[in-house]
């Protein structure tokens, strides 16, 4: 998986060994997760890890939960 510039979607890594405020942030608990940023809102990937379910979510699935909260 990779970033896809035409459809706006792009991939960043996070080193949490270093980036240990944003492992508290967003409440990492286990590796690999995924997470989706919108301007100031951010959602939990927690579907099945395949390709098609990732670029789903991506696409405006997110769009059918909750952010996560902004402490």
């Amino acid at each position: 998986f990779h970033s896809s510039p035409q459809e706006g979607i792009r991939v960043a890594k996070v080193d949490c060994q270093v980036e240990k405020a944003l492992m508290a942030r967003f409440g990492i608990e286990g590796f690999p997760s995924f997470f989706l940023v919108d301007g100031w809102s951010v959602y939990p990937f927690e579907e099945s890890r395949s390709e098609a379910a990732l670029l789903d979510f991506a696409r405006g699935g997110y769009k059918k939960q909750q952010p996560i909260p902004f402490y």
